[in-house]
């Protein structure tokens, strides 16, 4: 279980300082992210050993899924993730802050998403045509969906 908390965690810090970066960026605020972060290591509710990692990991990029050293984190506690979403949901028990991370991140790390579906259900309600994967020439299909 603690595996499963570090790896939302990670996922919920991204998310929390991505929307602070966009914020800064949108309202011309000018945070500086790393500052933001080694300011919270002292005495803040939500520091810790992750917090001080970030404030080097800030000091090269605005998104620690980039970090070469976070990467490595993700990879070791994704799998125990997984196994506690998977097993709640197979129990019944609601876990929206760590099944959302797992979601988050597969969307975010899959090149080709469940999304694709929409063309699908597009064309099946509209006849709006799609675009195939396997087919580079860009071509358009329609399906009849009987």
């Amino acid at each position: 279980m603690l595996h499963a908390y570090q790896f939302a965690r990670i996922v919920n810090h991204h998310q929390g300082f991505k929307l602070i970066y966009e914020a800064s960026k949108a309202y011309q605020w000018d945070l500086n992210i790393s500052e933001l972060a080694r300011i919270w290591t002292n005495g803040c509710i939500i520091r810790s050993d992750l917090m001080v990692q970030l404030v080097t990991t800030f000091k090269t990029t605005n998104n620690i899924l980039t970090d070469e050293n976070i990467i490595g984190q993700i990879h070791g506690l994704r799998p125990a993730a997984r196994k506690v979403v998977s097993e709640s949901i197979l129990c019944d028990l609601a876990i929206p802050c760590l099944s959302e991370a797992i979601n988050f991140f597969n969307s975010y790390t899959t090149a080709d998403s469940s999304a694709n579906i929409i063309q699908a259900q597009r064309d099946y309600f509209g006849a709006h045509t799609y675009q195939r994967v396997d087919d580079a020439t860009g071509a358009f299909y329609h399906t009849l969906w009987i």
